[in-house]
């Protein structure tokens, strides 16, 4: 069973960022990065590129749940307890990643990769 705090910020707080609930997307790039090399006659561009990022099922924290509760017997500690991928529906962590290599007409290299990683 999920937690209240889905509903009450979690839905509420992601459908406003990405017009979906429980999911945060992060549009366009996050790193973009390249330079030209020159080695032993051969040049080329190189370039790496991560975009389009998004994390899903933020929506899924539930039971036990625990934010700042203090320990009795360490009364300087706040224990935070969360449990997140329930019912079903995991956390994903999800990118598209680009390498590429320019040198003239003969030597592309263009590799395109969507990634994801799941947590439950």
């Amino acid at each position: 069973r999920t937690a209240a705090i889905n509903d009450l910020l979690i839905n509420p707080l992601t459908t406003l960022q990405s017009g979906e609930a429980g999911t945060f997307k992060f549009d366009g790039d996050l790193l973009n990065s390249g330079s030209r090399i020159d080695i032993g006659g051969f040049q080329a561009n190189l370039g790496f590129k991560i975009f389009n990022a998004r994390i899903a099922g933020l929506d899924t924290i539930g039971s036990p749940l625990s934010i700042l509760d203090p320990m009795d017997k360490f009364p300087h500690n706040l224990n935070n307890t969360a449990s997140i991928g329930i019912g079903g529906k995991p956390l994903r962590f999800a990118a598209s990643i680009l390498f590429f290599l320019n040198g003239d007409e003969d030597q592309q290299l263009r590799n395109e990769v969507d990634i994801s990683l799941d947590l439950s």
